[in-house]
């Protein structure tokens, strides 16, 4: 516990650092950089109504440090590709806008298996209330897949078709090293965030809300895909979620099984200071042990302080069963639970239900009703 103390004082001191930087690096990027605009046809519009991905794109190709203009910008459902050894800059009043599409799945913004990436102040709109289509879950507003080294600052992302934010797997090889600090995400399809697969993965300060459209409907959703992804150094700092569809948090381990003979997998990811208000449930945990194969996953999952409040149920792990990740639930504040059963359970109670469900549990609640 004092080493996790240690861990999180020195990324929220190393974050404090990064907002200077942020500001001397913003301002560089005005010195020096590349204006959008400039790849513009003659008379280009300022309201966001013509389609200018074209344009946009071969800037993105030729040019490494850009400034997105302080007007709104529309692209279609091809997206954008962010290569490699980019700063962006989006001037206040900036925005990338979806021009509606009739796929299921698309990108707005695509970083794919690309390193030394830095976007300051993105605003993205998806196509949620003017899709052409009902199906498909995966229009995405940023996706990273793979890569190296990404920083998103003071982010934006509203009313996607699917997730605000996807962080998946390139090739099989996960990301490495990405940064997301300060984002807000409302009225995203699917989820606010979902973490597939990485190493050494920080989020912080982040606020989702009303991802309502398609299950999981989860502010934060881990959830690997298959045995080859890697949960390694997840952090999540001060995230608050608020009336999802489903669930505030959501961990769902069970396609690390999947298949036979594969080596022993060990995860880590540490949640501190989790609040959820008015989602169905604050969290959700589950291996669903019926599909395990014989691939061993250990390794700890961590809530510290989380508060979870006006929920249905707090807490949902009944599928767990998995004895050899040790589940650490330290200082949760519960109020306010809709299920009067759930309410009247004591913490004697909720100490024997998680003993019995989740395997090896360290669990000092604070546990309050209305």
């Amino acid at each position: 516990m004092k080493f996790l103390c240690y861990t999180i004082t020195l990324l929220i001191i190393t974050v404090s650092c990064l907002a200077k930087t942020t500001e001397q690096l913003a301002d560089a990027i005005r010195k020096s950089g590349y204006k959008i605009e400039n790849a513009l046809p003659e008379s280009y519009v300022k309201n966001g109504s013509i389609d200018y991905t074209s344009y946009i794109q071969m800037a993105l190709d030729k040019h490494d440090d850009l400034i997105f203009p302080a007007f709104p910008i529309l692209i279609n459902d091809k997206g954008l590709s962010i290569g490699s050894n980019k700063k962006i800059l989006f001037e206040k009043g900036s925005e990338i806008r979806l021009k509606a599409s009739s796929l299921g799945k698309y990108k707005m913004l695509y970083l794919k298996n690309s390193s030394n990436v830095i976007l300051i102040n993105p605003v993205i709109k998806g196509d949620r209330y003017t899709h052409l289509g009902t199906e498909g879950e995966h229009g995405i507003g940023i996706s990273i897949n793979g890569g190296n080294n990404i920083s998103i600052i003071n982010l934006v992302v509203k009313e996607t078709w699917g997730d605000g934010i996807y962080i998946g797997a390139y090739n099989n090889t996960p990301p490495k090293n990405i940064l997301i600090d300060k984002a807000f995400i409302t009225k995203a399809g699917r989820n606010g965030l979902t973490i597939i697969t990485g190493i050494n993965i920080n989020v912080i300060n982040m606020y989702c809300e009303y991802a309502d459209r398609i299950d999981p409907r989860a502010g934060v959703d881990i959830e690997p895909n298959n045995p080859l992804d890697e949960l390694k150094n997840i952090r999540i700092i001060n995230p608050k979620t608020y009336k999802n569809g489903d669930i505030g948090i959501s961990i769902g381990l069970s396609k690390l099984y999947k298949g036979v003979s594969f080596e022993p997998k060990n995860i880590s990811i540490e949640i501190l200071n989790h609040v959820d208000d008015g989602s169905v449930h604050g969290i959700w945990l589950s291996t669903a042990a019926k599909s395990k194969s014989n691939t061993i996953v250990s390794g700890t999952l961590t809530f510290t302080n989380p508060q979870w409040k006006n929920n249905q149920l707090a807490i949902r792990g009944i599928t767990w069963i998995e004895p050899n990740i040790v589940f650490t639930l330290l200082n949760p504040k519960i109020s306010s639970i809709k299920n009067s059963k759930q309410a009247m359970l004591s913490a004697a109670e909720m100490d024997s239900l998680f003993k019995k469900n989740l395997g090896p549990v360290t669990f000092k609640p604070v546990y309050k009703t209305r």
